[in-house]
């Protein structure tokens, strides 16, 4: 199955999806561990060398994870980045994981955007396509699911909305104790489409609240991304000019429009071409 989880900066989809990786990680991870070995065994009397899952759960994703349940020692998600996700291709290299996986992926536009969708290979988009036959479940997270490739969109069995801010309840030492997500899940692509086209007034979802007690901060890293930022640093520095106040010197008005007249933006590389 998958499932799209959307919603506005700030309003906790990400935190969610971390909270969606715990369980999958402790309480929802027996069945599907084992059934994952049975099929390992069925495979390994015929001559293949599989290795059992390491770490008792079956949860990969782009971020780091840690679960925090009560009853449960702590486990992390295995790496996993969007663009592992795919069928064996010799031209593009993906990661192969057992059946009865649970894939968490945040920024999920990112690699699934749908002004690129023609660019796909078949092995990305047949993954997708058939991830139900190798019991896939696929969580992906988005500020607008209208970013996320029709397709892929179009094939997902739940959408997800937070659709107002999360409450943190904190301790008398500031300590986050408790969250609380308010949620609107729709039963398909089609059904989140004529709520927005009714400017959110259809009321074709189911409306929940969802909690956990705990710091939720201590079982993911929300800056998870910052590190791309220093992406090639070495031999850098950070930029401090000063912005210029405006005047209408002949000398100022070359050096502004050098920098920000559209026929500049036009010529830059900022937009790829072919992409």
């Amino acid at each position: 199955m998958i499932t799209i989880i959307c919603g506005n900066p700030g309003f906790g989809k990400t935190t969610y999806l971390a909270y969606l990786a715990m369980q999958e990680m402790t309480i929802n991870a027996r069945s599907r561990y084992l059934n994952a070995c049975k099929e390992i065994d069925f495979l390994n009397a015929q001559g293949l060398n599989l290795t059992y899952p390491p770490y008792f759960h079956l949860v990969y994703g782009n971020f780091w994870g840690e679960s925090h349940i009560f009853g449960f020692a702590p486990r992390t998600i295995m790496d996993f980045d969007g663009t592992d996700f795919g069928l064996s291709d010799k031209e593009h290299k993906t990661k192969f994981i057992p059946p009865y996986s649970s894939i968490f992926l945040m920024e999920g536009q990112s690699f699934l955007d749908s002004r690129k969708s023609r660019y796909f290979r078949s092995s990305v988009s047949r993954a997708y396509e058939i991830h139900r036959h190798y019991d896939l479940n696929v969580y992906l997270d988005c500020q607008r699911v209208t970013l996320i490739d029709l397709n892929v969109r179009g094939i997902s069995e739940r959408i997800i909305e937070c659709y107002k801010q999360c409450k943190i309840e904190f301790d008398s030492l500031g300590i986050m104790k408790k969250i609380i997500w308010y949620l609107r899940e729709f039963s398909s692509s089609e059904e989140y489409d004529k709520y927005l086209e009714s400017g959110r007034k259809l009321k074709n979802y189911k409306e929940y609240t969802q909690s956990y007690n705990g710091n939720i901060g201590k079982c993911f890293n929300s800056k998870q991304n910052r590190a791309l930022f220093y992406e090639n640093v070495e031999n850098k520095n950070f930029c401090y000019d000063l912005a210029e106040k405006p005047n209408l010197s002949l000398d100022y008005i070359k050096r502004y429009c050098l920098v920000h007249s559209l026929s500049r933006l036009k010529n830059s590389s900022y937009y790829q071409k072919g992409v």
